[in-house]
């Protein structure tokens, strides 16, 4: 069979199509052979090889842009895990019981996320950040539930920036009680929290949260949307840490958090709205339901 078949086709409408008929493109002679046609109507022979490479590039699922993040990591593999971002700072288990590639929730395609298995205080993930006072702030990071009520008792942390077990406290976070998220924004030891939002575990979600240093407005955004503020007056110092899914040292009494997580992602300034749907859209392209 030729390489590559072309020309104008007599049906009618001015397509172009192959010349050969086609019951040469089903020759006995070259069984298991494949054909393309382009927007021409040109066909080119493709190996088995080709073709799975080019139908699984069309069945990956998205992946989120590091976009110019500070910082960004995808938790597929073993800890630590590496800084897609500028920042250089590794993302690793600061401690309790993690199992990694696992089919939570929000596992991807290309594997599976980092999940905790503890929801107890101190089983956490950590990394090493270096965020100047006063800068404005998004966090973000895709969840998912590992098939339960992820929240137990009390509070958990989701995903905090934050100075340390230092006062006064600085800190940007998530939170998860039985009633749902709740964003809590704290500056020279000053608190603000926004409404209790309620969600479903039964489905992964992307959570955002900004913060505009000049007016000190902290934006939650659950899957692509605004669903609740907090406002604190203040320079917020230098945040020197990152904790997902929970807290070491016992801080504020917070729980850790059952969950899958992924694609966390830090950067100094406050992303749009337009820009976290944006983010939103791509991020649920990336998840798949177990």
């Amino acid at each position: 069979m030729p390489a590559s078949y072309g020309g104008s086709g007599g049906s009618g409408g001015g397509a172009s199509l192959p010349t050969t008929p086609a019951a040469a493109l089903l020759d006995a002679g070259a069984p298991s052979t494949i054909v393309a046609l382009d927007g021409s109507g040109v066909g080119t022979e493709l190996t088995y090889a080709a073709t799975r490479t080019a139908i699984d590039a069309a069945q990956a699922p998205a992946r989120i842009a590091t976009s110019g993040a500070l910082h960004h990591w995808r938790t597929q593999g073993s800890a630590p895990w590496t800084d897609l971002g500028t920042g250089g700072a590794s993302l690793t288990i600061g401690g309790g019981t993690w199992e990694t590639d696992t089919p939570t929730v929000i596992q991807l395609a290309t594997g599976g996320s980092a999940a905790n298995t503890l929801s107890s205080a101190g089983s956490y993930l950590r990394a090493t950040v270096a965020i100047a006072s006063g800068a404005d702030l998004t966090l973000a990071l895709s969840i998912g539930s590992r098939g339960i009520d992820p929240v137990l008792s009390g509070t958990s942390t989701v995903a905090i920036l934050w100075t340390g077990l230092t006062s006064p406290a600085n800190y940007l976070a998530l939170v998860a009680t039985s009633a749902g998220l709740r964003l809590v924004s704290g500056v020279a030891g000053t608190g603000a929290n926004g409404p209790d939002v309620a969600l479903s575990w039964a489905v992964p979600h992307r959570l955002v949260v900004t913060y505009v240093q000049s007016t000190g407005v902290a934006t939650m955004y659950l899957d692509g949307f605004s669903v609740g503020t907090a406002t604190v007056a203040g320079t917020r110092a230098a945040l020197t840490e990152l904790a997902v899914a929970g807290l070491g040292g016992g801080a504020f009494g917070h729980n850790s958090i059952q969950v899958g997580v992924d694609d966390v992602m830090v950067w100094t300034s406050a992303l749009g709205a337009a820009q976290v749907l944006a983010d939103w859209y791509t991020a649920r392209r990336s998840m798949v339901a177990r």
